[in-house]
């Protein structure tokens, strides 16, 4: 998505400042934006390049209006099967990690769209699901979690100080 983000960004007269681990991907990916499209190098595990990367936009066109980190996965399991390194860092993680390239049920062109528009939102929302598959893990994590409530409501409700 990051390639259709930014060409979506662009086309409606936004300016951008691409990040990559390598910024001479960014040319290749949008070889007829080099012009206008400066690159920085980024690899968002480094606090020290992803301030440098976020100053040079500053730099460049003297604010930032909007930002986007499409850097990440997802990362599933029991805490007691999370190592500490990768809860803090999500970084390379073997066995909860799927890679989706061009087989996801999203559409990365449409995603890219809705974040332009959600972007001009007076009041967006703090988190959107984006994508049918992002939409049933949520509903049903949250089906999963006002069950449990319901189930253990009385105990719950049985700590407070003015409890039955």
């Amino acid at each position: 998505m990051d390639r259709e983000l930014t060409a979506a960004a662009l086309a409606q007269g936004d300016q951008v400042v691409a990040a990559a681990r390598d910024p001479r991907a960014v040319a290749v990916a949008l070889p007829g934006a080099a012009d206008s499209l400066p690159a920085v190098p980024l690899d968002v595990t480094d606090q020290e390049q992803a301030a440098a990367a976020a100053a040079a936009g500053i730099e460049r066109f003297g604010r930032i209006d909007l930002l986007v980190n499409n850097a990440g996965y997802g990362l599933f399991g029991a805490v007691e099967e999370i190592s500490d390194a990768e809860a803090r860092g999500q970084g390379p993680v073997r066995r909860l990690r799927v890679r989706h390239r061009g087989d996801q049920s999203g559409d990365p062109a449409k995603a890219a769209a809705a974040i332009l528009r959600l972007a001009t939102e007076p009041e967006p929302p703090l988190r959107l699901q984006l994508g049918s598959d992002c939409v049933s893990l949520v509903e049903g994590k949250l089906g999963f979690v006002a069950k449990e409530v319901d189930q253990w409501r009385a105990w719950a409700l049985s700590t407070d100080f003015r409890s039955a």
